[in-house]
């Protein structure tokens, strides 16, 4: 199965699971507190015996972007693990997990848009469209600007909006956006050990260790996106 680690963003994401079942599943409002709700999360699941080398095949973090500090805690503890349990790494961008939470019943050919808070008016924000095959292991193109930035590049035909953000989606859906149920959009592990586990069976499995070394999440700021 996949360990799933999120902490880009202020909600902590863990899962243990793959494409078939999930075994364990959390999302908590961290509040700045990632590294310490996600030591404790692990912690209790290696007294229960479910990180063992037999049970984890392959971890996989959220890249990103996100905070600073949020996205390396996933990040740095996603390769202590990998390294310990002599496992493949994973790195997917946190905006295509929260557009794999989006089920295809409600795609109906729509683009999609996820739209990550940063600070001081800046989001981060991604675009899918209708016809994408959805390769989330690939890089995506990640944009950054002010909402009304983000609103100017984005059509609000033919678009659903995937925020976690209340006020956020609040904001698109008053300006006539179509938007996915904020209280559904957060980076959940759940998908994030999906897509990792389509990427370990597509082959690629023995190529994921070197991850370990050079894996690298995209912090926020435009300095490191340019």
């Amino acid at each position: 199965m996949i360990l799933a680690i999120d902490s880009a963003t202020p909600w902590l994401s863990i899962a243990l699971g793959d494409n078939k079942r999930c075994e364990f599943s959390l999302v908590r409002y961290a509040a700045g507190n990632h590294s310490r709700i996600l030591m404790e999360v692990l912690q209790e699941m290696r007294e229960k015996g479910s990180l063992k080398r037999a049970t984890v095949q392959c971890i996989a973090v959220g890249t990103g972007p996100g905070s600073f500090t949020g996205a390396k805690i996933a990040a740095i503890i996603g390769k202590t693990l990998a390294y310990s349990l002599q496992c493949p790494l994973v790195g997917i961008p946190t905006l295509a997990v929260m557009a794999a939470a989006v089920p295809s019943s409600c795609r109906q050919g729509n683009a999609l848009v996820p739209v990550i808070f940063h600070k001081k008016g800046e989001v981060f924000w991604s675009h899918f469209p209708a016809d994408c095959e959805y390769n989330y292991h690939e890089r995506i193109q990640v944009e950054t600007g002010s909402l009304q930035q983000c609103m100017e590049q984005v059509s609000s035909e033919g678009t659903l909006i995937i925020t976690p953000w209340h006020d956020i989606a609040e904001t698109f859906h008053t300006l006539g956006y179509h938007c996915f149920p904020p209280d559904r959009s957060y980076p959940d592990g759940r998908f994030l050990a999906e897509l990792a586990q389509q990427i370990y069976d597509s082959g690629q499995g023995s190529d994921l260790f070197d991850n370990i070394f050079t894996l690298v999440p995209t912090y926020g700021s435009k300095v490191f996106l340019d």
